[in-house]
């Protein structure tokens, strides 16, 4: 699932400033392939967490990404 992707200071987007995010789900049901021996740079406040239990990132090695920093 392709989701809108918010902040609590940011709100107000222009057109040109709209986010979105990609759950877990997204990647194992929709992407298809995998990411075979690929670096993945993410930016993201909350990937890296204990409390996301590192799911997306687990996702990518899934899809056998090489590295997710």
């Amino acid at each position: 699932m392709i989701v809108p992707a918010s902040t609590s200071t940011d709100n107000n987007w222009t057109d040109e400033e709209i986010r979105f995010a990609i759950t877990p789900k997204y990647i194992k049901k929709e992407m298809k392939g995998t990411f075979k021996n690929t670096l993945l740079i993410l930016d993201s406040c909350h990937t890296f967490t204990p409390e996301s239990d590192y799911k997306l990132i687990k996702t990518f090695y899934q899809k056998k990404a090489k590295a997710v920093i």
